[in-house]
């Protein structure tokens, strides 16, 4: 097997982690997920749809549910830095995280200790 193929099917087992992950985090699945892997990082871009509430908050300029996800991120990143060291066999060295609703877009970024 290609190493290409094997870090496609790599990626598309992260692409299932995550969803599964923000599903049971906020409630609904990503409306696009995309994961690829460079050298030692693991970057993913998630794409989501806001609820009407969100929109409303979106449109009166207040951001606070921005802050609100980056907390919850902060105390639920331990769960997720898990599932990308069992998956990529590293352990996971720093973990950066984005949350745009204007955009309606995250991005995970995983550092590990190694090239997968």
């Amino acid at each position: 097997m290609t190493s290409q193929r094997m870090y496609a099917q790599l990626e598309e087992q992260i692409n299932t982690v995550v969803t599964q992950f923000e599903k049971e985090l906020w409630g609904r699945g990503p409306r696009h997920i995309r994961t690829r892997i460079a050298f030692d990082t693991v970057l993913i871009k998630v794409l989501f749809e806001n609820i009407k509430a969100e929109e409303v908050l979106i449109r009166q300029g207040n951001f606070s549910h921005d802050t609100m996800r980056r907390l919850v991120m902060e105390q639920q990143s331990t769960v997720l830095c898990q599932h990308i060291a069992i998956h990529t066999q590293k352990n996971v060295v720093s973990f950066f995280f984005d949350n745009k609703s204007i955009t309606g877009e995250r991005m995970y970024i995983f550092e590990l200790d190694g090239k997968v």
